[in-house]
């Protein structure tokens, strides 16, 4: 699944202090920022497909920031559809 093969190569925590700014997300940099709009995309085209509501996007570039992405996730979940990494919360 390609939500689940996302989820378990982000730090989601890394990628969101990130930002944008490569030098801010160890060890990934650019790589680390485009997994996380990967990401959120898919979770937007899981959402959609599956009739999830979607929040509206916050200020700046990121499609979801961190509580918003969380919902997402539950939304995903209340439908049949666990996106979590196993091993990872």
């Amino acid at each position: 699944m390609v939500l689940r093969n996302l989820r378990s190569r982000l730090d989601l925590d890394a990628a969101v202090e990130a930002g944008g700014r490569e030098s801010s997300c160890p060890g990934f940099g650019r790589e680390c920022v485009a997994d996380l709009d990967a990401y959120d995309q898919a979770l937007v085209s899981a959402a959609l497909a599956l009739g999830v509501a979607l929040p509206s996007p916050p200020p700046g570039e990121r499609r979801f920031d961190p509580a918003q992405r969380r919902a997402v996730e539950a939304g995903l979940a209340g439908a049949g559809l666990d996106v979590g990494a196993p091993g990872r919360s």
